[in-house]
């Protein structure tokens, strides 16, 4: 099985996503776009205090295992 390949003319990202430049979002789907945006930066600031809480907690048991060893 042979493909021509030789009148192929290069194809730039530009040239994929023209087609979405144009994309007109109605009121309740930008809304949705905002709340997932929200969500997401909700779900980074509670990962963020998540992490905060796992140092507070270790730091608290090193301090415990230390004081246990007198």
């Amino acid at each position: 099985m042979n493909i021509q390949t030789e009148n192929l003319s290069p194809i730039s990202v530009q040239d994929l996503l023209r087609p979405f430049d144009k994309v007109e979002y109605s009121a309740f789907e930008r809304s949705l776009i905002e709340e997932k945006a929200q969500m997401r930066d909700q779900i980074e600031m509670l990962e963020r205090e998540v992490d905060r809480q796992e140092t507070i907690i270790d730091a608290l048991v090193k301090a415990i295992n230390v004081i246990e060893r007198g």
